[in-house]
């Protein structure tokens, strides 16, 4: 079954189990999404989503013989947002000090009204280096901030392969996380996070963004946890800085914490203010919830899986195991690939009532259309009737349209030029489930034989303009020189009732000329 996923449970599946840190090694290369195809369209929900061939590397990236691995299938990934999380930066299968790592840079734009700001500087951009170090730059390139999340660990680390480096963007943080594997025995995996949340406005002012830096994956007790010569902190280029070392940070919290954040804000002036927080959980932080699957193939068959009529973005990952350690190894993720799901909703629209429409000249009458889901997926169709008449019938006529149940809204316009008058009636649907029907009452007063056409069509993945309209027509009958109360007072005004009434005398020499 596939498994949704809310941010608070995105660590689990995204840091474990991970790569172990070897000498020699052969990793599964990074996949690709061979279906579907980039901004694809109308995907079945059931489909097989397929992806390239296994294909083993070493750890420079080359190609190996792959005599080391043994495939275990893959992961996949579906999102309805476009920045899912994100790898990048240098990963390593040997033992290194972070004064060793090289200074590998992963770029990252950001809308200048997105709302991140330093110092009242939008922040339109950002270079994350595998050192734990952030730079936060505006638009004209120039830095604003450095973030540094940095320990100076001793040996027994190393950055992960293919995970070095997470990203998640979302309208109100982005946050970057760096993942470390321990060799020692007995040590534990070490992560740190940099998240900046974006400045908000009360009306006359806006908040400069505030910065959050993390660490976890083991009790402080661990050996990346006793650094006292680290750099951690904030810099504001303009001048003003708090940097400590992560011992100068935890000195007061107990060694079993599990995780900890410092917070740090700062105004306009550059004041900055800081403070720690001890928390007993640390996760991973997106507002994106993701659907993570896996196959013991590379391909997946996409049972009861996507949503009809959605946008997603996919990625993919392939995972082996080795012989020379019994480690299970994973490749980076695909680029995502972005694709809308098909709909299976159909409708059918008609007047309830099978025999000629047929109305009395100058009344008011009410005509009920039926409209239908006989397709297997809800939708949210949109039901059309539209009309063409002399300008003085159009005029006088009433034309209008309710949906029963409140299930929508309806809305009438009219179009005129020197002759006609093009009226089109459109009612919403809000949503109609699969096998459900719901009434449209059509309120008419009509003056003469009247065609029109009418359709219902689905407003999802913009269907509309593939359907045609069906034709029909209203006969009507006269109903003598009477004219009904709810005439008289709709029609009846200070200066109006004189021309009303010759317009009414007229109607019967309009109906004769357009018969000729």
């Amino acid at each position: 079954m596939p498994l949704r996923v809310s941010p608070l449970f995105l660590p689990a599946l995204l840091l474990s189990p991970l790569t172990f840190a070897v000498s020699t090694s052969e990793f599964p290369a990074q996949p690709s999404i061979e279906y579907p195809l980039p901004s694809g369209t109308d995907i079945s929900t059931s489909a097989t989503f397929e992806g390239s061939a296994f294909t083993p590397v070493n750890d420079s990236g080359d190609s190996a013989q792959g005599g080391t691995l043994t495939p275990l299938g893959s992961q996949w990934r579906f999102s309805e947002v476009e920045s899912l999380t994100r790898e990048g930066g240098f990963a390593a299968t040997t033992p290194l000090a972070f004064d060793q790592l090289p200074d590998d840079v992963t770029h990252v734009s950001i809308p200048a009204e997105a709302g991140f700001r330093v110092e009242g500087t939008a922040v339109t951009s950002m270079e994350i280096r595998a050192n734990g170090t952030v730079s936060l730059r505006d638009e004209l390139d120039t830095e604003l901030a450095i973030i540094n999340t940095g320990i100076s660990t001793p040996d027994e680390y190393a950055p992960v392969a293919t995970q070095a480096i997470l990203l998640s963007l979302s309208s109100i943080r982005i946050t970057i996380q760096w993942y470390f594997d321990a060799l020692a025995a007995g040590a534990g995996d070490v992560y740190a996070q940099a998240s900046i949340f974006r400045g908000f406005t009360d009306g006359s002012t806006e908040e400069n963004s505030v910065v959050g830096i993390g660490f976890g994956g083991s009790e402080l007790t661990d050996p990346a946890f006793s650094d006292t010569t680290g750099s951690i902190g904030l810099s504001l280029t303009s001048g003003n800085s708090d940097n400590r070392s992560l011992d100068a940070w935890t000195g007061a919290l107990a060694p079993e914490t599990p995780s900890l954040r410092i917070f740090i804000t700062h105004d306009n002036d550059g004041i900055i203010t800081s403070s720690l927080d001890e928390t007993s959980s640390f996760t991973f932080e997106s507002d994106d919830e993701q659907i993570f699957v896996t196959s013991d193939t590379t391909d997946l068959t996409a049972s009861d899986l996507l949503d009809p009529a959605t946008q997603y973005y996919a990625q993919v990952r392939y995972s082996a195991t080795s012989s020379t350690d019994s480690s299970t190894r994973y490749s980076p993720w695909s680029e995502p690939v972005a694709f809308t799901t098909d709909l299976q909703s159909s409708y059918s629209f008609a007047p309830e009532n099978e025999a000629p429409l047929t109305v009395l000249e100058n009344d008011i009458t009410n005509i009920k259309f039926l409209l239908s889901n006989t397709g297997t997926d809800a939708g949210k169709p949109q039901v059309s009737l539209r009309f063409t008449l002399p300008n003085a019938e159009a005029e006088l006529g009433i034309f209008s349209a309710t949906l029963s149940d409140q299930a929508g809204s309806c809305l009438t316009s009219h179009t005129s030029n020197e002759a006609d008058t093009d009226i089109a009636i459109t009612c919403r649907v809000s949503q109609l489930e699969a096998g459900d029907s719901i009434e449209a009452t059509l309120r008419l007063r009509l003056y003469s034989d009247t065609d029109f056409e009418y359709r219902a069509c689905e407003t999802l993945l913009n269907r509309c303009s593939d359907v045609e309209y069906t034709a029909g027509q209203v006969t009507v009958t006269a109903s003598g020189d009477e004219t009904d109360d709810e005439t008289e007072s709709e029609s009846s005004g200070d200066s109006g009732g004189s021309t009303l009434w010759l317009t009414l005398l007229a109607l019967p020499l309009l109906r004769l000329r357009r018969k000729a």
